[in-house]
């Protein structure tokens, strides 16, 4: 999304009252500016978001003059190439114990774009992102580093890449005092060490918590603060090891969209790699998907031709098959997968999923869920 358009998307959700989206994609906008004076009134703004004389329908006319003030200010644009940032060749590793090998595994990811990792556990998804960060060496092949300048050090490769694990250290202080203290170790004046964390804090949902010790923070807002820490450095590459282990639908849909306007920025987008099991909240975010089956890429979304395997459709319902059968009997399924709660049909390449649904409608059956997977790496977890 342009400039323009981001503005535009911007005022759009304050008209139409989804103000804590328009809220956080105005932080992005401000971000993007680096300017410590609009840092400032944005700051100014969020106090006052958080203030007992909030009012969700002033929140626009409040942020109007902030809104116009940061659209008349003169942005970067991205340049229309998206250079390539990080990439794996024949990426091969084989522990002795267990018998366990990751690989091949080949891809390329370009900036602002995402990968997703899915696949279930001890599939090899922290192993390739360990790899990535070059916390583990290959047995063959190679990660392929692209802003890495030739003869520049491993230190300075790591201050490009930031890896956040899924178990994530404990911190003590409070949580401004820790990311001052991140901002001062990455190099920030002290006039925008104040302000560059005050952002990042707004930016992602750590205002009223700014105070609080780390251990006082539920396992959602850990990550936030993990996140704010690593966006502070402001990394090419960010690695996420199942970022929404343990968090509640809500929390990770959050997370997924934060992560997916961060990657967008004007200034400084990320290419970002995150391992999850949580399949179609990565989809939906994920520019490739990459699912890895006992070690091997079994799946590689822009590897795939959409619909090449036909359509696949899982749907939970408390009809009988028969009932089911019934219903669809003008596109009758291929082969039919039931595991107690949900069923799996595969169509013919020549049928449509508009004409299941339009099929299943008029039958008048009962559905309590109906999804197309054709394209989806859940497929693979249902055979």
């Amino acid at each position: 999304m342009d400039v323009k358009n981001r503005f535009q998307a911007i005022h759009g959700y304050f008209q139409n009252k989804d103000t804590d989206l328009a809220i956080r994609r105005l932080i992005d906008v401000v971000l993007d500016t680096e300017h410590i004076p609009l840092f400032a009134k944005c700051i100014a703004f969020i106090d006052w978001r958080y203030s007992p004389a909030y009012h969700p329908d002033e929140a626009y006319n409040k942020a109007r003059g902030l809104l116009q003030e940061t659209e008349a200010f003169p942005l970067p644009q991205r340049p229309a190439g998206q250079e390539r940032v990080i990439g794996a060749e024949g990426l091969h590793k084989k522990y002795a114990k267990g018998n366990f090998q990751l690989g091949p595994v080949d891809f390329s990811l370009k900036k602002g774009e995402i990968l997703g990792l899915v696949g279930e556990n001890g599939n090899g998804k922290t192993t390739l992102i360990r790899l990535l960060y070059g916390d583990l060496e290959p047995d063959a092949g190679r990660v392929n580093y692209y802003f890495h300048a030739p003869g520049a050090g491993r230190y300075d490769l790591r201050t490009a890449i930031a890896y956040v694990p899924q178990r994530t250290e404990t911190w003590y202080g409070s949580l401004m005092d820790n990311l001052q203290f991140t901002a001062a170790h990455y190099g920030y004046k002290p006039e925008e060490n104040e302000w560059y964390v005050k952002m990042y804090m707004a930016r992602l949902g750590l205002w009223p918590y700014r105070d609080f010790a780390w251990k006082r923070l539920s396992g959602g807002y850990k990550m936030r603060f993990e996140l704010a820490r690593t966006l502070l450095r402001k990394p090419n590459v960010l690695l996420l090891d199942e970022p929404l282990a343990n968090l509640d639908i809500v929390s990770q849909q959050l997370i997924l969209e934060d992560l997916k306007f961060l990657a967008g920025s004007e200034t400084h987008p990320l290419s970002i790699i995150l391992s999850s099991q949580q399949l179609y909240e990565v989809e939906k975010v994920s520019t490739d998907v990459l699912f890895l089956n006992k070690g091997r890429p079994f799946f590689q979304r822009s590897a795939q031709v959409a619909g090449e395997a036909g359509l696949i459709v899982e749907l939970e319902t408390t009809a009988a098959r028969e009932v089911l059968e019934k219903a669809l009997a003008q596109n009758l399924p291929e082969k039919v997968q039931f595991n107690g709660g949900a069923y799996v049909l595969h169509f013919a390449q020549n049928v449509s999923f508009s004409q299941v649904l339009k099929q299943l409608g008029e039958s008048g059956m009962p559905l309590s869920y109906i999804r197309n997977i054709s394209d989806s790496s859940r497929r693979f977890f249902v055979q």
